[in-house]
């Protein structure tokens, strides 16, 4: 018996910086939603890759929606022999007045922050120069051109603001960079490893709100969609916190769910 197309119904949350999307299907089929933002190519929304669908509508929440592109999502179900795709349903671009910041593994809690440089970018390479007797060109081998690392340097203005970036940064889950505008030279979203983290005073009076921040970067490509927000069923590292006391305790389910493999 064939399957019935999916249903989509998408609900635009500016205030929460997310996409809310309502998917209908019939149970027992394996449901895929994608986005499509402007001319880019679609990609699975997290935590919506290839979900069983046990009852009859499931709510996914997309928090990774680039700033200043159209959006279009639709839904693919599939029973493993017969694949239907919803009406495609198009979002209008989002803009939150600002560079954003937000945590993979607590995304609701993104901030607007004021973004003061992003400097020096440098691409790495992993090379070996073997000097070769009697010849007059060495033996190079190469490994692939890394993706860019250096200083994302940000200003918070007051004390409350500070409290909002220390608690992104905190967990050191790979934090999302979601730009207003393109000049940064970095994708729609940008997801960067945290190294070292700088504090300081851009005044010299100790009662002094404002701070600047000097982040090392390291950009990474995002994690795979299958790897859901902490915020669902996902295992996350807090999971080895809450549930095992002692390294020698966590089986190696919960080793592969964590770290992503």
């Amino acid at each position: 018996m064939a399957i019935s197309v999916p249903t989509l119904t998408v609900s635009k949350n500016e205030a929460n910086r997310r996409v809310v999307l309502l998917v209908g299907s019939d149970i027992g089929t394996t449901v895929t939603v994608y986005r499509k933002a402007g001319l880019n190519s679609p990609v699975p929304v997290r935590g919506g890759f290839e979900v069983s669908m046990t009852t009859a509508e499931k709510i996914f929440l997309d928090y990774e929606v680039p700033q200043g592109y159209s959006l279009d999502y639709y839904v693919v179900a599939t029973d493993g022999v017969d694949t239907e795709t919803s009406t495609t349903q198009p979002v209008a671009a989002f803009d939150f007045g600002g560079d954003v910041v937000f945590s993979l593994g607590d995304p609701k809690n993104g901030m607007n922050i004021n973004v003061e440089s992003l400097q020096t970018l440098k691409y790495g390479i992993s090379q070996d120069v073997v000097r070769v007797w009697g010849r007059q060109d060495p033996v190079v081998i190469s490994g692939v051109r890394e993706m860019p690392s250096g200083s994302l340097n940000l200003i918070t203005l007051t004390l409350d603001e500070r409290a909002e970036l220390l608690n992104i940064l905190q967990s050191g889950s790979i934090i999302g960079f979601n730009p207003w505008k393109d000049t940064y030279g970095v994708d729609s979203i940008s997801y960067f490893s945290v190294a070292d983290v700088s504090e300081t005073r851009p005044s010299p009076f100790a009662d002094e709100a404002a701070r600047r921040w000097s982040l090392a970067v390291q950009q990474v490509a995002a994690p795979a969609a299958v790897w859901a927000y902490p915020t669902s069923d996902a295992q996350t590292w807090e999971s080895f916190r809450d549930g095992a006391p002692l390294w020698d305790d966590v089986d190696q389910d919960l080793w592969l769910d964590a770290v992503g493999l």
